[in-house]
């Protein structure tokens, strides 16, 4: 369990108590984070985007991200850091 904050829909910042699974490697950290995206229910709508990263980001708001900016932040991100160049 560890502190973190989470964002309400009317923008406000609360702290709640959430648990954190600890890996003993990265590579058990990635696989694991594979399945996840393969396969929990967040994902649903983001899945039927996989052909376009914004799509796909937009999506999650809301659903894997309590943050209502996430989407944006995340293309923000992509953008900034010239990852659409790796679009397959």
């Amino acid at each position: 369990m560890a502190g973190t904050h989470e964002e309400t829909k009317d923008h406000k910042l609360v702290a709640t108590i959430a648990p954190f699974r600890v890996f003993s490697s990265m590579n058990e950290a990635f696989d694991q984070h594979g399945r996840l995206l393969a396969t929990h229910p967040a994902y649903k709508l983001a899945r039927r985007h996989t052909d376009a990263p914004d799509a796909y980001a937009d999506a999650l708001t809301g659903s894997y991200a309590s943050d209502l900016k996430y989407g944006s932040k995340i293309k923000s991100i992509m953008k900034q850091n010239f990852l659409y160049r790796y679009n397959l």
